[in-house]
């Protein structure tokens, strides 16, 4: 069992803290918080949520220290994935020939 806190800094930074609890919900003695976060992104769909996991050894000032780096690796690599399924939906032929695919999709951070 686990129970889930939700930090925000003053730049709207969310991190959400997991700590270990008992089943009587006491903490969990010498367990360590494992700690996401969440940052939405920008598509032609409308803003999607994306969630990330901070390294384990990280305090939660750590994780507001780092949130942008960390937040910016995990949003690169989903919007590599997208770009890549899109060439991979585009190289799909149609009955008029056209490519199945809208092209590479449009993609922004927004924390």
């Amino acid at each position: 069992m686990i129970e889930k806190r939700q930090y925000e800094n003053e730049e709207g930074a969310n991190v959400i803290g997991k700590y270990p609890v008992n089943e009587d919900g006491s903490a969990k003695l010498l367990a360590k918080p494992e700690f996401s976060g969440v940052v939405g992104i920008d598509t032609q769909m409308g803003r999607m949520p994306i969630n990330f996991d901070f390294p384990e050894e990280y305090s939660l000032k750590e994780c507001f220290d780092n949130f942008e780096e960390v937040a910016e690796v995990e949003v690169n690599r989903i919007i590599k994935e997208a770009k890549e399924q899109a060439a991979e939906d585009n190289l799909i032929a149609t009955p008029d020939g056209a490519g199945a695919g809208a092209g590479a999709p449009n993609l922004s951070l927004v924390t």
